[in-house]
């Protein structure tokens, strides 16, 4: 920050940056999802464009000492230069300076824009005299902290790029357009967002307390998300968890993601081409042929937490899964080694309290466990 302040900036307020992917990042996608030799996907990925070629950015900071900041951006001009002489725009109540094959600026009494898309630079810069409404920072949509970072994506433009990718990957893989064709269609109805174009949002924060990143979606924009994903439930699980822990992850199984889950598993061991290896075949026809069960006998909550160490040092790893079907307990435990009748066990000296009425599981020393949840 110190740093920042010293060039003249104003720490104090917020900064924003506004990134787009440029043509040489699709033609790169497509390149990179189409390769049909490894040789081709070596050689990408040896050869990645760099950064500045795939990403346009302009970002908005604002100004506390214009004098500062107006010589610093005099000298990145004299060292950066540029394709040829700069030009001088009028955007709204400012000018941009626009610098050829380099990028463009805008400074003022308040901000300072640059970046190396002197497209993204000329709509940052329109935008302070026309800001654009966002639900973020409203009653609607508050933010959970007065310093969190926030991202905001416009999924609804996103999906132009997706389409073009997924329609290059089913012209060179015609046994995948099926396939491609399914996801298009899912894609588009969790994606689109109508003409309002609400973004999603990220959110981190970062306090002495806390580490928090949150993820969130209009779905009054966003009809679409529900219908694909389905309502998700109270995540009961989570209070199971031992109260020491420091980390967990907890997701939702609607029966809508779990049916997709298995239709995918299905249309990928159907679509293997006729060359491919044995063992791949192996796996994905017997996945293909569990994929029903497995899925109808998880329940709509599957939870991760690590709560402190093992006594050999480790950390001390939670998984609960709840179930519909009592089988699925037994196989947790069978993969664990375990014998559990009636109840959880728990392997090593120490003993842990019985389970909640009606559950059955198990949590294994060592960094590892595994416990399971059958409603009856």
């Amino acid at each position: 920050m110190k740093n920042l302040e010293s060039i003249g900036i104003d720490t104090s307020r917020p900064m924003a940056v506004s990134v787009e992917p440029t043509d040489a990042f699709k033609d790169y996608a497509i390149a990179a999802v189409t390769a049909d030799t490894r040789e081709k996907a070596e050689s990408l990925a040896r050869e990645v464009p760099p950064l500045n070629d795939m990403l346009g950015f302009a970002a908005a900071l604002p100004v506390r000492d214009k004098a500062k900041v107006e010589q610093l951006l005099m000298m990145a001009q004299a060292i950066l230069g540029g394709g040829g002489a700069p030009a001088v725009e009028a955007v709204g109540d400012g000018q941009v300076t626009v610098l050829p094959g380099v990028g463009a600026y805008c400074l003022t009494d308040q901000w300072a824009v640059l970046g190396n898309s002197d497209k993204l630079v000329k709509e940052t810069a329109a935008r302070f005299a026309a800001p654009r409404e966002v639900r973020y920072g409203s009653p609607a949509c508050p933010a959970f902290d007065a310093n969190e970072a926030v991202a905001q994506f416009f999924t609804g433009r996103s999906f132009t790029l997706l389409r073009q990718v997924l329609e290059a990957v089913a012209a060179k893989k015609p046994l995948l357009k099926p396939v491609m064709e399914q996801q298009m269609k899912e894609m588009e109805a969790i994606l689109a967002a109508g003409d309002s174009d609400d973004p999603a949002l990220l959110t981190l924060t970062i306090t002495a307390e806390r580490v928090e990143l949150r993820g969130r979606v209009d779905t009054a924009t966003h009809k679409g998300l529900l219908e694909q994903s389905g309502v998700p439930l109270p995540m009961e699980l989570v209070r199971q968890l031992p109260e020491n822990t420091e980390l967990l992850l907890a997701l939702s199984l609607t029966q809508n993601i779990k049916t997709q889950l298995s239709n995918s598993v299905k249309q990928a061991a159907a679509s293997l081409p006729p060359d491919a290896p044995d063992r791949q075949k192996k796996g994905l026809q017997q996945a293909s042929t569990y994929a029903d069960q497995v899925m109808g006998a998880l329940g709509a909550q599957f939870v991760l937490g690590v709560a402190g160490t093992t006594a050999n040092g480790l950390p001390a790893l939670y998984a609960l899964v709840e179930s519909n079907n009592p089988i699925l307990p037994q196989l947790l435990m069978g993969l664990g080694r375990h014998n559990a009748r009636g109840g959880g066990r728990r392997s090593g000296a120490e003993s842990e309290p019985p389970p909640p009425v009606g559950a059955g599981g198990l949590c294994r020393d060592g960094g590892q466990g595994l416990r399971g949840q059958h409603r009856p």
